[in-house]
Parts: C-alpha cells; structure tokens; sequence
C-alpha cells in the first residue's frame, strides 16, 4: 500500500508542477526516481528508450513503465492516471468556464491573442527543427535531401492532403533509402 502511495503523490506532483509536455517532466521524474529508490539510472534510461518508441505521449509512456516495474500492475494504473489526472482536472475547468464565459468580450479578445501567439510558437519550433536538421546534414547533397524532404512533406500535407501518418511513412522510407 505504501508504495501505491508514493506513486501516486509523486506522480500528481510531477502533473501538476510541470508544463511544457513529457521533455519538461523528466527531470523531475528523475529526481522522484532517486528520492524513493525505484529504480537504478540504467533502469529509468531503458524506460525513456521504450517509452519513446513506443505510441503514446513520453511522460505517460513512462509514468506507465515506472509504475508497472515498481508495483505491477496496479503501479502502472496509479502512476499514469495520477500524472494525467492534474491535467484532466484543469481541462474539465476550463471547458466549463469556456461554456460560460465564451462570448464574452474579455475572453474573446484573449482568444485572439492566443491564436497568432500559439502560431508563432509552432513556426519558432519549426524553425528551430529544420535549423537543427540543417546543421545535422554535413554535406550539400544531405542539405539538399533535408528540404527536399521538407517540401515535399509540406507539399503532400498542404496540397495534396496526404495523411500524416503516410508522410511519416515514407520519410522514414526515404531515410532508409539514403542510408543504404
């Protein structure tokens, strides 16, 4: 029961204090990790490689795996909807204020304001990505296979509407093509 508990507290701990997705948890995860002896480093490093193969979002992936090798079953339950269950808690709120307060003038000139600045966040981490994918590519035929990829994937998805999935698909294919 006592480590049923430990899970629990810890992981609403690390739902509730962290925000930016499963990257910005894991430093806290660590550190719940060596505070209670779950696991060894070696342990929690196989635990974010599977975590991030396998589907599914990083930190609950590994809430998951944490919680199934230190308790079962049980454990992983308990760990992954205590990370979850903080973020739950604040949509339910906000969607009920949204259903009240979403005509009102205040919070539409917020909404507003939130649209071109999450656009902006996305075309910063775009920019950031395809820099780091520019650098990564020494040679100039690799640089020229990094925008053709690029565009071509953008091209697909905007005009073509290709699936998602399916351009994933074949730029992993593609990569194994220039590999070889």
């Amino acid at each position: 029961m006592h480590i049923y508990l430990q899970l629990t507290g810890s992981f609403i701990k690390i739902g509730s204090l962290t925000i930016g997705g499963g990257y910005a948890m894991l430093p806290l995860i660590q550190q719940e990790i060596e505070h209670h002896g779950w696991l060894t480093t070696a342990q929690f490093l196989d635990i974010l490689a599977i975590s991030e193969i396998t589907p599914g979002p990083l930190a609950v992936n590994a809430a998951t795996y944490i919680g199934y090798q230190t308790a079962g079953i049980g454990g992983a339950l308990l760990a992954t909807g205590a990370l979850a269950l903080p973020s739950l808690a604040g949509m339910v709120t906000l969607a009920a204020a949204w259903q009240r307060y979403r005509y009102h003038p205040l919070v539409h000139s917020i909404m507003g304001a939130l649209r071109p600045t999450v656009a902006g966040l996305i075309a910063a981490a775009a920019v950031k990505l395809a820099w780091a994918m520019w650098v990564n590519s020494a040679s100039g035929a690799g640089r020229l296979a990094v925008i053709a990829l690029a565009a071509g994937a953008f091209l697909a998805l905007r005009f073509a509407r290709v699936h998602p999935a399916l351009i994933m698909i074949l730029g992993g294919l593609a990569g194994m093509l220039v590999c070889r």
